[in-house]
């Protein structure tokens, strides 16, 4: 409401997003809502699922769970977490143990517990990236929701998380934070304490990733069931388990909408195409003549300017498409909310379509269109794309018309779609639109200057990946190293010729309307 096509700021500043009321430091205090009696039996059991240590019974006193089993054992580091943009070089926390023991005092923790109901994940996010951002939000939630799969266990089952930090928190006013509010529907998560507890917090049920010493935890595990008077350890109840539909129920009922996230877009009368609309960089300079041409072809049409909404809006409008549309950019991982049938349109602002760059295929039903050759002016080869994101983008109408018609299931009801597959040439003018195989645009080769300066681009970042190996760096924190594989056989040496794939979403799509042609 308040804006269109022209539109460049929001109206009124959006909401806050629906975010975590804290992340505090796990203490007897900040934890009361959770007390509850102690047990008849502080006998404890564990298991090992997948790499994920179960634990009943257990209590953390310093960075240490303390397991009450038939027998005392040396105490194992099973977690040593790390987080931050550099990966194994990230920044250490002190590792986690796990100490079993039986009567004996000494390996004991310390009298004073308090007891705390529910199950608990111990878990803690990379933040290799900023939490703020939505695609690395929803990336974390999907390691989180791995976690809790691997434990048999549905992330919305959890009392709350905990994470391993004790540099105080990282979640307060995060997309990360307000995600896993709606996935758990918790309003408080936890991080260790920087300072010594001073009495043991005690768990009915605790979830913790293990990262060494497996077999020997297994072992104990083994040992720990056994014991006279250890409870049986619990496991998800059935039905789905799928964290990202938890979420967007949790967005539903802050909302206060009727009925659940559907996950199949069958139920809808016609395709539902939501178009993402960037009011600031990467706009879609063609965006109404678009909209147009899908209300003609039979679409119901949805644009939104996702920066101006709640984050629990934006779920909820992704949950009701079928195909959702947008420039590259992270908003597209809200297509985690889509019916499970649904798909995504990529554009690009370039006439570039390399799907080997590209990590928005949320759905299997996925395709990446760029920019018609005739309409863009760039002078960077393709695989440099990356330059120019921030480019407003031409949308190829005709090429998502078609991309529509092959991966929407619903987009075939209201138009002259038959059974054959779309011809992609045809739709292009038989031309592909006047660009040939390996030029840069209409009468432009790649085999020219550009080429050479690619050339020494790609050598450039790779010494400075090599050097970077040197230093000690991970691979994942270099940056990605472009190899002209094709050179040797593809031009002669000092120049590259790499083919365009910029109508290969639309011949994927054509070989996946032939695919789906019974099921439409």
């Amino acid at each position: 409401r308040g804006i269109d096509f022209d539109t460049l700021v929001c109206p009124k500043a959006p909401p806050k997003q629906t975010a975590l009321g804290t992340h505090a430091p796990l203490t007897a205090e900040s934890a009361s809502a959770h007390r509850m009696a102690p047990p008849l039996s502080s006998v404890g059991s564990c298991e090992v699922r997948k790499g994920m240590l179960v634990l009943r019974h257990a209590c953390l006193h310093n960075s240490t769970f303390y397991l009450r089993t038939g027998a005392d054992a040396e105490r194992l580091v099973v977690r040593s977490p790390r987080w931050g943009p550099w990966g194994a070089l990230g920044r250490a926390e002190p590792p986690v143990h796990l100490q079993t023991y039986g009567e004996a005092v000494p390996y004991g923790p310390p009298e004073g517990r308090v007891w705390l109901r529910g199950a608990w994940l111990f878990a803690q996010p990379r933040l290799a990236f900023s939490p703020k951002n939505v695609y690395h939000g929803l990336d974390e939630i999907e390691q989180l929701d791995d976690k809790a799969r691997r434990a048999d266990y549905r992330l919305r089952a959890f009392a709350a998380v905990v994470t391993l930090n004790r540099r105080g928190p990282l979640l307060n006013g995060t997309l990360l934070g307000a995600v896993i509010a709606l996935a758990g529907d918790a309003t408080v998560a936890y991080h260790l304490p920087p300072e010594p507890m001073p009495v043991p917090l005690c768990f009915r049920t605790a979830v913790l990733e293990l990262d060494q010493n497996e077999t020997r935890a297994a072992a104990a595990c083994a040992a720990a069931v056994s014991a006279p008077g250890a409870e049986p350890l619990p496991r998800a109840p059935p039905g789905t388990r799928d964290s990202f539909v938890d979420v967007a129920s949790g967005a539903y009922a802050r909302l206060q909408m009727q009925g659940a996230p559907p996950r199949s877009s069958r139920g809808f009368a016609s395709a539902r195409v939501l178009i993402i609309h960037r009011l600031n960089q990467r706009r879609l300079v063609n965006l109404p003549f678009l909209a147009y041409e899908l209300l003609r072809a039979g679409a119901h049409v949805t644009i939104a300017a996702f920066e101006c909404l709640e984050l629990t809006v934006q779920i909820a409008l992704v949950s009701r498409a079928s195909t959702l549309i947008g420039a590259h950019g992270a908003a597209l991982a809200l297509g985690r909310f889509l019916p499970d049938d649904g798909s995504i349109l990529e554009l690009r602002s370039t006439p570039c379509t390399e799907d080997d760059l590209s990590w928005m295929g949320f759905r299997s039903r996925f395709a990446v269109l760029g920019a018609p050759a005739v309409a863009t002016m760039t002078d960077l080869p393709c695989p440099l794309w990356r330059a120019k994101t921030g480019m407003p983008v031409v949308v190829d109408i005709s090429a998502v018309v078609v991309a529509l018609r092959a991966l929407d299931r619903l987009a075939c009801r209201h138009a002259q779609c038959g059974h054959g597959s779309p011809n992609c040439a045809a739709v292009h003018g038989g031309a592909v639109d006047g660009t040939r195989e390996g030029e840069l645009r209409p009468g432009v080769p790649l085999d020219s200057v550009r080429a050479e300066q690619y050339s020494n681009t790609v050598q450039r970042w790779n010494a400075v990946a090599a050097n970077r190996t040197v230093a000690g760096v991970p691979r994942e924190a270099r940056p990605s190293a472009l190899v002209p594989a094709r050179a040797a056989e593809e031009g002669a040496a000092g120049s590259w010729r790499q083919p365009w794939r910029t109508w290969d979403a639309c011949r994927r799509a054509t070989v996946g309307a032939e695919l789906l042609t019974h099921a439409l």
